[in-house]
């Protein structure tokens, strides 16, 4: 027989009245019997009814005065996504609440307890697409698979000058693909139990990790858009097969380049596929350039030293710090990549959705008084058309 306790609106008071007595009492009782029996009758729910009370779930609002809004709506989150995880495991609701409230009101260290959900992949989605080269290719997001394939084309339809009553010459447009596999990326941050309990608040800690793992992730994209080696790791545009090179003179490097080298960079490519270009190099090149003078002495890129957003012959230009670039005179060498000129919309960078971030105990961490955190993402990317980019390389050794 169905079994119905209480109606939607009531069950959500109850749970939020739970999670508040927790937050101010921080004590391990805190669910009652009668609650303990009323948040029972959610195991009775059928799948469709689940999904509608966990989408309300998600809206409840947190009060507690020993936690700012941050900490408040992370810790509610978190509560909540554990109550469902042990539910749908045939746990109790109400005893993964408890756990995960004390975990996080009293920094002890759990087993796989989820930090966040949406919020932690909203956040570090922020701080990643503030990397101006991730930002510039083309993104898509897929929910499954560990390769996607996008159609590309490889040829044109011919248009041709008909005369009236004549017959049109038939073409037939030649179609390809771009591959793209999809890499796992992971990362795994050990925080000590001291940092957790005393020197930090929860949402400073939360921030902290939150730029750390971007920071670290968004890094590695970027060495991937740039240089990828396409061998356990997506293909960088400097290797695709099918780039346009330009290449310095004979022991000269990036130092040594001039207005020519860059025009001839800059006009490389066909122009239907320089809708929206743009410049990558480093500071190191930045700087070389701005350098350059003018026969009376003055800078002959002026548009080079606008410190927010330079550009160079009409074109933005991007600071990267990726290794796959000249970063500084011990880089500068021969055969070395200076520039990356080209339309970054002609590179594709597939996202796996979701990303995944846990705290737990890692090797010796107990004993070391210790927590880890991991997080755990997928992404490949690869060129869809070559021809779109110009890399500016420096000359041979002498």
């Amino acid at each position: 027989m169905y079994l119905f306790i209480m109606d939607k609106a009531e069950l959500l008071s109850e749970v939020n009245k739970t999670i508040t007595t927790n937050l101010e009492k921080s004590l391990p009782e805190i669910v009652d019997a009668s609650i303990s029996l009323k948040l029972s009758a959610i195991e009775t729910k059928t799948v469709g009814e689940i999904e509608d009370i966990k989408k309300e779930l998600k809206k409840l609002s947190v009060s507690s005065k020993k936690v700012d809004t941050a900490a408040q709506g992370m810790i509610a989150k978190t509560a909540i996504v554990e109550g469902w995880k042990a539910l749908a495991k045939g746990g109790k609701f109400e005893e993964a609440v408890t756990a995960s409230i004390k975990t996080m009101s009293e920094g002890t260290g759990t087993e796989g307890a989820e930090l966040v959900f949406d919020q932690f992949e909203r956040d570090v989605i922020r701080v990643i697409n503030a990397y101006d080269v991730v930002s510039l290719v083309r993104s898509f997001n897929i929910l499954k698979g560990d390769k996607v394939i996008f159609p590309s084309k490889d040829g044109s339809t011919t248009a041709a000058y008909v005369g009236e009553g004549s017959t049109i010459s038939e073409s037939e447009l030649t179609t390809g693909n771009v591959a793209i596999d999809i890499y796992k990326v992971a990362t795994l941050t050990g925080v000590t139990n001291e940092l957790l309990d005393d020197t930090m608040t929860v949402p400073d800690l939360y921030n902290l990790i939150v730029e750390d793992v971007a920071e670290q992730v968004a890094a590695l994209q970027e060495d991937a858009i740039l240089g990828g080696t396409g061998t356990n790791q997506p293909t960088g545009i400097t290797n695709a097969s099918g780039i346009i090179e330009v290449a310095l003179g004979t022991a000269e490097t990036t130092a040594d380049i001039a207005d020519t080298n860059l025009v001839d960079v800059m006009t490389r490519a066909a122009k239907r596929y320089k809708r929206n270009t743009s410049w990558v190099m480093s500071q190191y090149t930045w700087g070389k350039l701005m350098s350059l003078k003018t026969t009376d002495g003055y800078p002959l890129y002026p548009e080079l030293r606008n410190m927010t957003s330079p550009s160079l012959l009409g074109r933005p230009v991007v600071i990267s710090d990726s290794s796959k670039i000249v970063q500084d005179a011990g880089t500068d060498v021969a055969d070395a990549v200076s520039i990356i000129f080209g339309d970054f919309d002609f590179y594709y960078m597939a996202n796996r959705k979701g990303l995944s971030f846990e705290k737990g105990h890692l090797a010796n961490d107990f004993r070391d008084d210790k927590t880890t955190f991991r997080s755990i993402t997928r992404f490949g990317g690869n060129v869809a058309i070559p021809a779109a980019f110009t890399v500016l390389k420096n000359g041979v050794a002498a």
